[in-house]
């Protein structure tokens, strides 16, 4: 197998259900609403904000008063910021926005649109895996692209797989994790019960880098699971370091507290992203002799993240750079070979021949 780097953006797992980043700031909208009832008995909350509410009473942290305050000064502003913005903006610029002109309740802020964000976002995680869109046996891969890959890749063996591709991944859900653990779990592939506690895990750990976080380390929903102990007891799957900050796909039994726990580890501000170690995506490019975007919109900040162009002009040569979609809108990135293919046409036409 050639040496593969696959770049996924949200438009990746649109075949799941899953939203774009516009779709996603539509819902955050209609999550941050309140409405005064007619008989003006009170408000009407979203279920975002009243779950939010929930996990707030167990921490003592926030009244009601306060979320709902800081929810309408939010959706107000949002609503004006996007009726001057020239071009789609995203909910990070929004935030940012934000926060600059309201410095007061900039924590209070992030710590809500983090919520609401991996509040939806569970609900799809769940909505996919109930509905058995990760089963390839099912579906026979056409729902969603990454069975296709997983189960074409496992014919020639786990080994000379797991060591000749790696994902840098923009989006914070996790399908792409589950399509592999489904796959690895369906051809009954062994792993060792020593370092993982489940199939994939050392891959999607070392293998798997998110640019803005995610709803937690994954972990699958069919083990019986103890944090409390490194022994294994009563069939349970033990390992406290592989299990922090760590949540099972879907909804959790505790939603609410499962949501706070993880909605930190989704960065919102620039600042709090440059303030962690900057990650050197071009080595992935470097090693790689092949690259893929899948779903991805060539925003021009991610691009930068990536250090695109700095590559390109050296970079290139020799090597196979492919895109799903159609040539991009305003800037065009160097070196990129569009297609006008859907992620799960250009995977069974053009990926999968090329590995």
């Amino acid at each position: 197998m050639k040496k593969t780097v696959l770049v996924l953006g949200a438009g990746a797992s649109v075949d799941l259900g899953y939203p774009l980043g516009k779709d996603l700031f539509d819902q955050l909208v209609l999550d941050l609403d309140s409405t005064i009832s007619p008989r003006n008995e009170g408000q009407y909350l979203s279920d975002g904000l009243n779950q939010y509410l929930k996990s707030q009473f167990s921490e003592g942290d926030l009244d009601r008063k306060t979320v709902v305050e800081v929810a309408d000064r939010l959706s107000l502003f949002i609503t004006e910021y996007r009726s001057k913005a020239e071009k789609t903006q995203s909910i990070d610029a929004a935030v940012e926005s934000f926060v600059q002109s309201h410095e007061n309740m900039g924590e209070k802020v992030k710590k809500l649109v983090s919520f609401l964000i991996a509040y939806r976002l569970f609900g799809y995680e769940a909505r996919s895996l109930q509905y058995g869109r990760f089963n390839p046996d099912l579906h026979e891969g056409e729902i969603y692209w990454a069975n296709n890959l997983w189960k074409h890749l496992l014919r020639s063996g786990w080994e000379g797989t797991s060591d000749n591709i790696r994902i840098i991944s923009f989006n914070y859900e996790r399908a792409i994790e589950f399509a592999l653990f489904q796959n690895l779990w369906n051809q009954n592939v062994n792993f060792s019960p020593k370092e993982e506690l489940f199939h994939g895990q050392l891959f999607m750990k070392r293998n798997i880098t998110r640019v803005y976080g995610s709803l937690g380390h994954f972990l699958p929903p069919y083990y019986p699971y103890s944090t409390s102990t490194t022994e294994d007891k009563g069939g349970f799957l033990t390992n406290p370091a592989f299990v922090k900050n760590a949540l099972p796909f879907g909804l959790p039994n505790d939603r609410n507290d499962a949501i706070s726990e993880v909605s930190p580890s989704i960065r919102l501000i620039s600042k709090e992203r440059n303030d962690r170690e900057e990650l050197d995506y071009q080595k992935h490019f470097h090693w790689a002799e092949q690259i893929f975007f899948l779903g991805f919109g060539f925003d021009q900040d991610n691009m930068r993240i990536l250090g695109w162009e700095n590559f390109a002009e050296n970079g290139l040569k020799g090597r196979l750079v492919m895109s799903t979609g159609g040539v991009p809108h305003g800037h065009v990135p160097t070196g990129i070979k569009f297609t006008n293919l859907y992620c799960s046409k250009f995977t069974s036409s053009i990926l999968l021949n090329c590995l």
